[in-house]
C-alpha cells in the first residue's frame, strides 16, 4: 500500500485529489496539510511514502522554499509538485528543487496516479508534455527563452522579484543575506539582459509565469 500526504490550501484541489486516490485500491490517504506552517507537522508522522503538495501552498514566492525544506527534513519523502503553471514555465525548476515529479492541475486522473506510483518506486515522473519540452532545450540549436538560463535558486529569486518583493523581505523569506540576493539578482538580469525590476515583472506578466 502507498500513503499518500495532500497539501494545498484548497479544497477543491484537496477533494480532487482524494476522489482520484480512492480509484486506485493500491494508494491510502495518509494525511491532509492546508497551510505552509502545518509542514512541521509532517515531523511527527512515519510511513508517508509521497506528499503532493500544491506550489502555491505557501504563495508563489515560496513553493520553492518549502519544497526545500520538505526535502532537507524528510529526505526519504517522494514529493509531487502540482501547480496551475504549464510545464514549460516552472517544471524543469521543480525537478531541479529535488522533487519527484510535476505535474499541473489539469492532468488526468490517471496521469495523477501513474506519477504517485512511479515517485513511490524511487522514480522521477516526468509527463510527455515536459519530456518534450526537456529535449527541445538539450537541442543547441533550438531557441530557449531568456529563463531558462536561470539556475532553481535563480529562478525563485526571479520569481520573488517579480512578485515585487524587496531583496530584504526576500532574503528573510529565503534565511540568506541581503548581499546574496542582491548578487542573484545581479546575475539573474545579467543572464536574461535586463536592468530593471520592472523589467523582469513585465517578462514574467507576459509570458505568465506568475500566479
Amino acid at each position: 500500500m502507498i500513503h499518500v500526504g495532500i497539501a494545498s490550501s484548497c479544497p477543491v484541489i484537496r477533494e480532487g485529489l482524494k476522489s482520484i486516490l480512492s480509484t486506485a485500491p493500491d494508494l491510502h490517504l495518509a494525511g491532509e496539510l492546508e497551510d505552509g506552517a502545518q509542514i512541521v507537522w509532517l515531523s511527527t508522522k512515519t510511513g508517508w511514502n509521497v506528499l503532493i503538495i500544491d506550489l502555491t501552498l505557501a504563495g508563489p514566492e515560496n513553493g520553492f522554499h518549502v519544497l526545500r525544506d520538505i526535502r532537507r527534513s524528510h529526505p526519504r519523502l517522494a514529493v509531487l509538485v502540482l501547480s496551475h503553471h504549464p510545464e514549460d514555465s516552472c517544471g524543469i525548476y521543480v525537478l531541479r528543487s529535488g522533487a519527484s515529479g510535476y505535474l499541473t492541475t489539469r492532468a488526468p486522473a490517471d496521469e495523477v496516479i501513474r506519477a504517485v506510483r512511479k515517485a513511490a518506486g524511487g522514480g522521477k515522473y516526468v509527463s510527455s508534455a515536459l519530456a518534450d519540452i526537456m529535449a527541445q532545450r538539450l537541442d543547441q540549436n533550438s531557441e530557449r527563452p531568456p529563463h531558462d538560463e536561470l539556475s532553481a535558486r535563480e529562478w525563485e529569486v526571479f520569481v520573488a522579484l517579480a512578485s515585487g518583493q524587496s531583496t530584504g523581505k526576500i532574503a528573510a523569506n529565503m534565511k540568506l543575506s541581503v548581499k546574496t540576493i542582491s548578487t542573484y539578482r545581479a546575475r539573474i538580469l545579467q543572464k536574461m539582459n535586463m536592468a530593471t525590476n520592472a523589467e523582469l515583472m513585465r517578462y514574467a506578466i507576459q509570458n505568465e509565469l506568475l500566479k
